[in-house]
C-alpha cells in the first residue's frame, strides 16, 4: 500500500523561481491513534466519563449499610493546689521526708481508651436512592455516548485532513509540472524570436504562461500549508520532528 504524503517544509528558491517542498510520509492509523490520545476535548470527554462512573457508583452505595469505627483516648486529672507528700526512706523505716510532685504526676492523671463501631442502615427512602442511581446511570450512558461520537468525528476529520494535503500534494506536483513545460516553452519562443520565427506578441503569451503557472504552484504551495495546519488541529499537536518520527511508517 502506497504511504500517504504529508508534512511540508518550504525551502530555498530554486534556479527556476519554483519555492521547494519538502514532503515527507506518515501514517492514516498512526495520525488517528495520535489524535485520538492528544486531542484535548477527547481528553475532557474520557474524563466527564470516568467523573459519571464514580457519581453512579457513588449514588448505589447509598443502598449498602454504613459502618463508622470510633476510637477516643483521654487523659483526665484533678491537681491540687498542694502537691507535696511524705515519703519514708525505705533503708530507715523511722526517716521520713517531704517529696514535691510534678503537675502532670501520674498520681493525679487517669488514662481512658475507649472504641467503639456503629452500623446503620437505611431500609427506605421514599425511592429517591433509586432516582438518583438512574439518572447517574443516565448521565454516564449519555457522557459515553457523547466521548463514542466524539472518537467518530475526530477520526473522519483526520481522514478528511490527510486527504486533503494529499490532494495538495498532488496538485503541487502537478503545478510543478505545468511550470517546467511553461519554461521550455517560453525559451523556446524566445529562440524563435531570435530567429526572427516568432513575433513579440507570442513571446509575451509565453511569458504571462510562465508567469501564471508559476502563480498557479505558489497557490498549491500555499493549500497545502494550510492542509498542513488543518491536520496539525486535528492531530491536537504541532507536526514536529518528534511526531513525524512517531507516525512515520506506512498504514
Amino acid at each position: 500500500e502506497q504511504p500517504i504524503q504529508l508534512r511540508g517544509s518550504l525551502e530555498e528558491q530554486r534556479e527556476d523561481g519554483l519555492q521547494q517542498v519538502s514532503l515527507q510520509t506518515i501514517s492514516m492509523s498512526k495520525a488517528v491513534d495520535q489524535a485520538l490520545k492528544n486531542r484535548p476535548d477527547l481528553e475532557r470527554a474520557r474524563l466527564n466519563v470516568e467523573l459519571r462512573e464514580i457519581q453512579t457508583e457513588s449514588s448505589r452505595a447509598a443502598f449498602y449499610p454504613r459502618v463508622e469505627a470510633v476510637a477516643n483516648f483521654s487523659y483526665a486529672g484533678r491537681v491540687p493546689d498542694d502537691r507535696s507528700r511524705v515519703v519514708q526512706d525505705p533503708t530507715n523505716p523511722f526517716s521520713f521526708s517531704e517529696e514535691q510532685r510534678g503537675f502532670f504526676s501520674d498520681d493525679f492523671w487517669n488514662p481512658s481508651f475507649s472504641v467503639g463501631l456503629q452500623v446503620s442502615w437505611n431500609l427506605f427512602s421514599g425511592f429517591q436512592r433509586s432516582a438518583r442511581v438512574e439518572q447517574a446511570e443516565i448521565a454516564r450512558r449519555r457522557a459515553g455516548t457523547q466521548r463514542d461520537r466524539l472518537r467518530r468525528a475526530v477520526t473522519l476529520e483526520v481522514r478528511k485532513a490527510i486527504r486533503d494535503l494529499e490532494n495538495a500534494r498532488e496538485r503541487i506536483e502537478s503545478q510543478k509540472a505545468n511550470v517546467r513545460r511553461a519554461s521550455l516553452n517560453y525559451d523556446h519562443v524566445s529562440q524563435r524570436v531570435g530567429e526572427g520565427a516568432a513575433s513579440q506578441l507570442e513571446l509575451r503569451e509565453a511569458s504571462d504562461q510562465l508567469d501564471q503557472s508559476r502563480l498557479n504552484y505558489l497557490q498549491a504551495v500555499h493549500d497545502y500549508l494550510v492542509a498542513r495546519t488543518d491536520l496539525e488541529t486535528a492531530l491536537g499537536q504541532p507536526l514536529t520532528s518528534t511526531s513525524e518520527s512517531y507516525l512515520t511508517t506506512r498504514r
